[in-house]
């Protein structure tokens, strides 16, 4: 037999014993607390289940009520009725509906009246107390009858910890945009009810919480084809928020009929905006690690958004829950996203980071569209590569001056220097190959520096960068928008809402919100109201004036160090990241 709790809201005045009710559904029990008269005036049952009702009259001041999900129950004084109380508690919500515990009950018990059972709290402990009664799921009948006596004394009851216990219900099962835990609910609520606290642990509540969510939530699935599975019958996180609510999630990503993934995107809301996204022009994928949600076989690898720029404003369109990053995922889920968003793809770039695999699938999905590397991890790979693989370089660089400034003439800023040059020479305009070589022969002053860094200029910069990712895909010349740093924003923003590696069902709850968010603000923006500070666009829109400066500045300098110049003014905008890096 299993137990849990249901709800209660419940009070005594005098000479009461608590009770926990129970409902019997099969081979298991809803358990609800509440408490009662310790049985004074209340007649015993037979074992044949010929049960009294209350027919005795309990001393003046014996009284007592129950305040349950619906209603209150009162023992019947003969001579003056109902006695009257002075306190009103608020009715708490029943997990399940009261019309369907009843018909429950009906059909369980098979009664003409149907009855709910109802067994001392003290059942389980030492006391092995054995008292029992039962109740009528009947609104108007509130009568209670004893069937078992007790054998203890009532224990000290403290009011306010139903009112405790209801506050941290309400909370638990609360659909909230923030991320919740059961020990914020229970801090929070504690200095509502301080006087609760003395007699109701965060243990007590945490177990609590834990139950009703359980019983709110479907099971954990065991991986992403089991959650495909679940959502089929779990409308509410299938949904959109929006009333009327429209179709989020479309279902899984088919490889070789096995499921490599879960596709969640509101096609009714991208056909409306058909419009606007005709003229956007930039659009943007990554895929983030640390708000993937828990499976039981851990099998999803990463969160992936395809998002849209509208009106300098990043929305994402796309989300997916994907088992790996290989270029088959990449190329089955692109063709689902390039099925649905109605884009001008000849007219769109597409920044992403430098996978490998996604570079690929990009350019086989969207043969026409422009393909554009995001500069932010250009410069992060490089620090990275510094720090983690050639620490005599990253030692050289925070004490040689030369060396610092050779790396900055690679970098630029959140971007790099290299990359505001073309693929190749345009006009007057040097190519990123010139600049490279411009580096090579500064370096080559200095001898004993060009021992330390050769390696890391010719078998890392220009091998892995030049020969296998190649220019076309770095440069970010006469690129108003150079990063996908929209995309990492909307992953820091996940991550704000969403703890690390959070439930599978609280994701996808934080989703809905995030959905949501992204609906109303790109209507926002169609009435063209700010929904953004504008910082971001300010900062990249004074580095690319500033570039176009440098460039128009270069064009007009005579002088043979031109390009070395250029470089050197263009890597010191990212003096504040290296020195933050490094």
């Amino acid at each position: 037999m299993m137990f849990f709790e249901v709800l209660i809201i419940c009070f005594l005045l005098n000479n009461n014993v608590e009770f926990k009710l129970l409902r019997r559904i099969n081979d298991r029990v809803l358990i609800k607390h509440w408490i009662t008269s310790n049985g004074r005036g209340i007649s015993s049952c037979s074992k044949n289940d010929k049960r009294k009702e209350l027919d005795k009259t309990p001393k003046a001041g014996s009284l007592n009520y129950i305040v349950n999900h619906d209603h209150a129950y009162h023992i019947t004084n003969q001579e003056h009725g109902i006695i009257n109380h002075d306190h009103d508690y608020a009715p708490m919500d029943l997990v399940h509906n009261d019309n369907e515990l009843q018909e429950l009950t009906h059909e369980v018990l098979n009664l003409e009246k149907p009855k709910r059972y109802l067994a001392c709290v003290e059942k389980k402990t030492e006391n092995s107390c054995r008292a029992t009664a039962h109740i009528s799921p009947d609104q108007n009948d509130d009568k209670l009858v004893l069937c078992k006596q007790h054998n203890h004394q009532l224990r000290p009851f403290n009011e306010e910890v139903p009112l405790l216990r209801q506050k941290l219900t309400e909370k638990a099962l609360q659909k909230s945009v923030c991320s919740y835990s059961s020990r914020g609910i229970y801090m929070e609520e504690i200095i509502n009810f301080p006087n609760a606290a003395q007699d109701y642990t965060f243990l007590q509540g945490s177990e609590r919480m834990r139950r009703l969510r359980q019983k709110s939530f479907p099971k954990t699935p065991d991986d992403i084809e089991d959650l495909h599975t679940l959502l089929m019958s779990n409308s509410q996180f299938t949904l959109t928020l929006q009333n009327p609510s429209n179709k989020f999630y479309q279902g899984s990503l088919l490889i070789n009929q096995q499921i490599k993934g879960l596709i969640f995107c509101n096609i009714s809301n991208i056909q409306l905006l058909e419009p606007e996204l005709r003229n956007v022009r930039v659009a943007g994928c990554d895929g983030t690690f640390k708000t993937v949600p828990k499976f039981k076989k851990k099998d999803a690898y990463q969160i992936f958004t395809f998002q849209v720029i509208y009106k300098n404003v990043s929305f994402p369109l796309v989300y997916a829950i994907l088992s790996g990053k290989t270029e088959e995922i990449y190329v089955e889920l692109l063709s689902y996203i390039r099925n649905v968003l109605p884009l001008t793809y000849s007219q769109l770039t597409i920044i992403t980071d430098y996978e490998y695999g996604l570079m690929n699938a990009i350019k086989t999905i969207f043969p026409e569209s422009d393909q554009q590397g995001c500069y932010f991890h250009f410069c992060q790979a490089i620090i990275r590569f510094i720090r983690n693989k050639k620490a005599s370089i990253y030692h050289l660089i925070t004490k040689n001056e030369i060396a610092a400034r050779v790396l900055r003439m690679i970098h630029y800023s959140q971007v790099l220097a290299l990359p505001y040059l073309p693929a190749i020479q345009t006009d007057d305009i040097p190519s990123m190959e010139d600049g490279f070589q411009t580096i090579v022969d500064y370096v080559n002053q200095f001898p004993n520096l060009m021992m330390c860094l050769e390696e890391f200029l010719f078998d890392y910069i220009w091998r892995y960068w030049f020969e296998t990712m190649g220019p076309t895909a770095i440069t970010v010349f006469k690129k108003d928008i150079r990063t996908n740093n929209f995309v990492e924003s909307y992953h820091a923003s996940l991550l704000r809402l969403i703890k690390p590696h959070p439930k599978v069902w609280e994701f996808l709850n934080q989703l809905l919100f995030l959905e949501n968010q992204s609906f109303v603000e790109f209507r926002q923006l169609k009435q063209n109201l700010k929904i953004r500070n504008g910082g971001p666009t300010r900062a990249r829109t004074a580095n690319t004036e500033a570039i176009k400066d440098f460039l128009v500045d270069y064009t007009q300098d005579l002088n043979s160090d031109r390009l070395l110049s250029f470089l050197r003014r263009a890597g010191h905008r990212v003096d504040g990241y290296i020195i933050q890096e490094i």
